[in-house]
């Protein structure tokens, strides 16, 4: 079984929004929208369960209808960080995934996301057991102290880190127990938390637009993609 988790929680506090930014309208039709419908599509999704604020379930319950997201299965409490929304979806899959299931994590405002890119996410996981989406920079990468420059990085080796990310079960939910343990409990990438428990995790160059949503003008960015669509 391949299950997505959508994190869906953030409340829009870089947008200076009052309306969650997952749930703002572009064309017609909220953020989040675009996102289940890329999942609903890929061809190896076998589920989709989605990780929000207790005050917006109602909300994205009128979304899952709307659009006819019958991939959904499960509504889940976000947590008080990223880490916490995440492990709290993986505790509640765990009571029937299997160890060798997929389960692919997801930004819901990483809304540019193909369907079949996330099937490529899918295969690859099979292979590898832990595989993130990743674009290589195009710019001069520095390391910078006190406002000077102290060191250039080779660009060849430098990726922006995207989702989804993909593990097998039993790698994602054990990593997650294990930095819990360790006392780790605010970590903001996945790949971070698998790391230290599993460290073979194969990059998936992504050239394709995959965009985390969190400003205005990112807004208007996404606004000139869906026109070039």
């Amino acid at each position: 079984m391949n299950i997505a988790v959508i994190l869906a929680g953030g409340t829009g506090s870089r947008m200076q929004s009052k309306t969650p930014k997952q749930f703002i309208k572009i064309n017609g039709k909220p953020i989040i929208s675009y996102t289940l419908m890329a999942f609903e599509q890929a061809e190896l999704i076998d589920e989709i369960v989605i990780v929000c604020l207790d005050d917006y379930k109602e909300h994205i319950k009128t979304i899952i209808s709307d659009f006819k997201i019958s991939k959904f299965n499960s509504l889940i409490s976000n947590g008080n960080t990223r880490q916490q929304s995440v492990f709290n979806a993986i505790s509640h899959i765990k009571n029937y995934a299997k160890d060798d299931d997929i389960v692919l994590i997801h930004d819901g405002v990483r809304a540019m996301i193909m369907p079949d890119m996330i099937d490529k996410c899918v295969i690859e996981t099979k292979k590898y057991k832990a595989v993130t989406l990743a674009q290589k920079t195009k710019n001069t990468m520095i390391i910078a102290k006190n406002g000077q420059i102290s060191k250039y990085l080779d660009r060849d080796f430098i990726y922006n880190v995207q989702t989804p990310q993909s593990f097998k079960f039993d790698i994602i939910y054990n990593s997650h127990i294990n930095a819990i343990n360790s006392g780790n409990t605010d970590i903001t990438d996945d790949t971070q938390i698998v790391m230290p428990y599993y460290n073979n995790i194969h990059i998936i160059e992504n050239d394709l637009p995959n965009l985390k949503l969190t400003t205005k003008e990112d807004i208007m960015l996404f606004e000139y993609y869906l026109k070039s669509v």
